[in-house]
């Protein structure tokens, strides 16, 4: 793994794939807490914790979310991802 994603940046890329959402709209950032809990097992009281561009985050969130990246990109069936509201 050569490079950390910031948790932003992990939101920015994925969560419009995964949840069907753009950045500007309602709801965004509640789905980026929903996937930011999902991939690093932190509680979505604890994310919520982290600034507004999650910027607090602790410093080993860069890394899971690095490799959740290369997991996503690597992932063929994403239906375990996709949220079934």
């Amino acid at each position: 793994m050569s490079q950390a994603v910031t948790p932003k940046e992990y939101c920015e890329l994925w969560v419009p794939k995964f949840h069907d959402i753009s950045p500007d709209e309602r709801g965004y950032r509640q789905f980026c807490i929903k996937e930011l809990a999902r991939i690093t097992g932190y509680s979505k009281g604890s994310i919520q914790n982290w600034g507004v561009n999650f910027e607090k985050a602790p410093d080993a969130v860069s890394r899971m979310c690095a490799m959740a990246s290369i997991l996503n990109r690597t992932s063929t069936d994403w239906s375990d991802f996709i949220d079934e509201q």
